[in-house]
């Protein structure tokens, strides 16, 4: 019956060792497939967005109002709308540059955030999750101990009553002097 116990106890740790691996595997396939953003960090980003976006315009209006200047002082029409063409032709990729850049950068370095934020919760929970195991490890082997010391010590306590008696019947025979 204790053997039993044993073997449910342990089959209950290992249950729970595969479950959590288990939920470790699920969550990470759940990561890869569900949206890169959750509500908060989508309102952030939207908001950065926003800003890079202002920035970004407010960067083309002062390129403007320069060229803006110079086409003034140009004294042809005809060189004033080909360097009017070429200079917006330059802002636009300039322009472009600056947001992907500026976008990838940003990207990268909140991606790499969170992937070490999500390592190191992992291994904290992989941590934790050990622990408890080792706990259930400890509990059972303590029990198993106690049972075969209860065990050792109920046949100690026999031994030592059969011998007890078989001394009593001696002396009461007068087998066995004293």
């Amino acid at each position: 019956m204790i053997e039993r116990h044993r073997f449910f106890r342990i089959r209950k740790s290992v249950i729970h060792i595969q479950q959590a691996a288990r939920a470790w595997f699920i969550q990470k396939r759940q990561r890869k497939d569900t949206a890169k953003y959750s509500d908060s960090s989508a309102s952030v980003i939207s908001i950065q967005s926003f800003v890079r976006g202002q920035i970004v315009r407010a960067r083309y209006v002062d390129m403007l109002a320069i060229l803006d200047k110079k086409q003034c002082t140009s004294p042809k029409l005809e060189d004033q709308e080909h360097l009017c063409m070429a200079a917006i032709k330059i802002q636009s990729a300039w322009k472009s540059y600056i947001t992907r850049t500026f976008h990838a950068h940003k990207r990268f370095a909140a991606i790499r955030i969170q992937s070490c934020w999500r390592g190191w919760y992992s291994r904290k929970r992989f941590v934790c999750q050990v622990a408890a195991v080792i706990e259930i490890q400890a509990g059972i082997r303590g029990l198993i101990s106690q049972k075969t010391f209860n065990q050792f010590r109920f046949a100690a306590t026999e031994i030592q009553r059969f011998a007890r008696g078989q001394l009593a019947r001696k002396r009461l025979l007068g087998l066995f002097c004293a």
